[in-house]
Parts: C-alpha cells; structure tokens; sequence
C-alpha cells in the first residue's frame, strides 16, 4: 500500500487532510515477496511464470484466494460508502482492487475484463438506496502525455 499511499500524499497535503489506510483495499498479491508490473510478466522469467500458469494462477496472484479478496475488496469499498455518506471521497489503490470491485458492481464474470492503467481515474458513485453506478472508468487524460500507446 505504500504506492497508493504515496500516490495520495499531493492531494492530501493540498487539500489539508488526513489519509485513512484500509486494509480491506490492499492488493490482491500483498503477500508476495516481489512486485512486477503487469506489463512486465514474462513466463520466461522464473520470478513471473507462474502467472502464466491458468491452474495456479489465483494462487499467485490472490493470495487469499479470489472469492475471499472480492469480499474484502468490497467489504472495504461498503466502509469507505458507509462513513462518507453524503461526501465525495477519493480513494488511491490498485489496479486489482479497482478490477475486482467493478465486477462485483457491474456483475462481470471475468476480473480481468478491465484494466485499470497506472494514475487512472474511476468514478462510482454510491447511493443510500445501495445501487453503485459506475460513472466512468479509467481516466488518464491527466497524464495522457506519459502514458505510451
């Protein structure tokens, strides 16, 4: 959590608030003893090939299994709604996170149906009714000149 934490510290420091850390919000792979961006996996690599492997894949990339982090991922998602209410909120996390409570919301099947880029926006907005709309999803166009095509 130490990036989304980071990431968060401008806006905090700018708009004079505290950061709350929710340990429902960390990580799919949390628990693992190394870091490679998605975009750097390679199944020739001994330290990322088993993510490659489609039978040990949820044990790799979610270390408490899928079902258990979709809970908690939402679980997580239902404070921050429930101790906000009325409120906009700003959440930093990662990409995992973000994927997994978009399924949940929008009822996908597969987590890897969306991909959150690095520094994208996703808006959802909750009501007290308990509907979660997704208001849009993956803005970059405040680091669009950084991102490679």
């Amino acid at each position: 959590m130490l990036r989304a934490h980071q990431t968060a510290l401008p806006t905090a420091d700018m708009l004079g608030l505290g950061i709350e850390q929710i340990d429902d919000l960390k990580e799919s792979d949390h628990a693992s003893n190394i870091y490679v961006p998605l975009e750097e996996l390679s199944p020739d690599d001994p330290d990322t090939a088993h993510y490659f492997d489609t039978d040990a894949l949820e044990d790799h990339v979610f270390s408490e299994g899928l079902e258990a982090f979709e809970a908690r991922v939402h679980r997580g998602f239902e404070h921050v709604i429930a101790t906000n209410k009325g409120r906009r909120v700003a959440v930093f996390c990662h990409g995992m996170v973000i994927a997994v409570y978009l399924k949940t919301i929008m009822g996908l099947e597969d987590v890897f149906a969306v991909r959150a880029d690095y520094c994208g926006l996703t808006r959802v907005q909750a009501s007290s009714t308990g509907v979660r709309s997704v208001r849009s999803f993956n803005e970059t166009h405040h680091v669009s000149d950084l991102i490679e095509w």
